[in-house]
């Protein structure tokens, strides 16, 4: 009889024993489940984050181009941006940063070579705004095409008497 016993004793223990292993690798799967859902969640977050900068900037009236006070869509001043760049307007401001936060504003000509001003053209691009934080973790781009006018140029487009080009708004958001 005490061998009976010992032996149902000793299939308790090996039952319990498997149920906390079973629950052992059930937390384990929870919890890696949890953080790549959280990881995709902050992804997404930080997505929604650099579309609604580059609605502002696209949206900025320090930076839209003007026929008879009538702004024009989806259209940039290249005057507007190369005075901003020289004087470096957005960088100083407190209220830009509160509008766009760490992040970079990068505007680049595509169409026609060569652009009208050559940092236009370069890989860096006309950059108006730039306020990294101290440790970058991540970092996410998106890239808006918009319509570059130079109102000092030769000939006529749909904004006024000047030229117009194609180019590309860059909004990196660090996080």
């Amino acid at each position: 009889m005490k061998r009976k016993s010992q032996v149902q004793m000793f299939e308790t223990v090996m039952v319990i024993f498997i149920f906390f292993i079973l629950l052992v690798f059930g937390f384990v799967f929870y919890g890696k489940f949890f953080k790549s859902s959280s990881d995709q969640s902050v992804a997404e977050q930080s997505q929604v984050n650099a579309v609604q900068i580059a609605q502002r900037i696209a949206e900025l009236p320090e930076l839209l181009c003007t026929e008879e006070d009538v702004r024009e869509f989806n259209c940039v001043d290249l005057f507007k941006l190369q005075v901003i760049r020289d004087h470096n307007l957005f960088n100083d401001e407190l209220q830009y940063f509160d509008m766009l936060g760490f992040s970079r504003i990068t505007f680049k000509q595509i169409s026609p070579v060569p652009a009208s001003d050559p940092e236009l053209e370069s890989t860096d691009g006309l950059v108006i705004y730039n306020k990294a934080p101290p440790n970058i973790q991540k970092e996410s781009k998106i890239h808006i095409p918009t319509i570059i006018y130079d109102p000092t140029g030769s000939g006529h487009c749909d904004v006024g008497i000047g030229t117009c080009s194609f180019g590309l708004i860059e909004v990196t958001v660090y996080s």
